[in-house]
């Protein structure tokens, strides 16, 4: 028996031995005799996909590898299907390709996480899906099963203030200018419309008490003026004023 690799044979599939007699002998020269073979072929066409052991954070990179388990007649691409908005293949630039030569080696994909600023779940799992193309009848009419990737979020929403300390006088005719402007943003892109509350303590004003952000504009600071209140008590030369800001959505 021949194992050839090749995934080109009916299983089960039969060969014929013949047996050609050479003698002296007058009487057996030249006999024949043959033996049919059922032969069970092993090489059965496949393809081994090894998938991640760990999860893959936002903007880094992971590895699967793909092979066939049997020698294609034809050259076989392994084509990957996923979300593009969550994952993307930085390598191969194309998509493995498997020949007669090659079809036992591994090829290593790399994935990369998209690092979308979007919060969302802790852990998300994604599906990778891959087709065959190929003109072995046995590889184009394969199906791979998909291969899941568990991504991690790396949004922590938050609200951004710049500066996060001014110093102001009382008086217009002070050390220090009375007012102040400080720049608002959100941290990461939001699902959801988001309003933010601003609270100064007796000691400031400010100009505005809501900002509004949401998944466009999340990104872009809004300034707010903050006024130190010349409220006529005696007290210590340098005190502090607080401005407390919070979030709804």
């Amino acid at each position: 028996e021949v194992d050839e690799d090749a995934d080109n044979n009916d299983t089960p599939h039969t060969s014929t031995v013949l047996h050609t007699v050479t003698s002296d002998d007058g009487n057996y020269a030249g006999i024949t005799a043959s033996v049919t073979v059922t032969i069970m072929d092993e090489d059965e066409a496949g393809v081994l996909v090894v998938p991640p052991t760990n999860p893959v954070m936002e903007g880094e990179t992971i590895t699967y590898t793909v092979r066939l388990t049997s020698q294609p007649t034809a050259p076989v691409t392994l084509i990957p299907a996923f979300d593009t908005a969550q994952l993307t293949v930085t390598m191969p630039l194309l998509p493995p390709v498997f020949t007669d030569t090659n079809w036992n080696i591994t090829q290593t994909v790399v994935l990369r996480a998209v690092d979308d600023m979007v919060q969302e779940e802790y852990l998300q799992t994604f599906t990778i899906d891959h087709t065959l193309s190929s003109s072995d009848p046995l590889y184009a009419a394969l199906t791979v099963d998909p291969m899941d990737v568990t991504v991690v979020d790396n949004n922590n929403p938050g609200i951004v203030i710049a500066p996060a300390r001014v110093v102001l006088s009382e008086s217009t005719s002070g050390i220090y200018p009375n007012y102040a402007t400080i720049d608002v943003r959100l941290r990461t892109e939001p699902t959801q419309t988001v309003t933010v509350s601003l609270s100064p303590d007796a000691q400031l004003t400010a100009d505005v008490t809501t900002l509004i952000f949401n998944a466009e504009n999340y990104s872009m600071t809004q300034t707010v003026t903050l006024t130190a209140v010349d409220d006529g008590v005696d007290e210590a030369v340098l005190h502090v004023g607080m401005l407390a800001l919070s979030a709804q959505s």
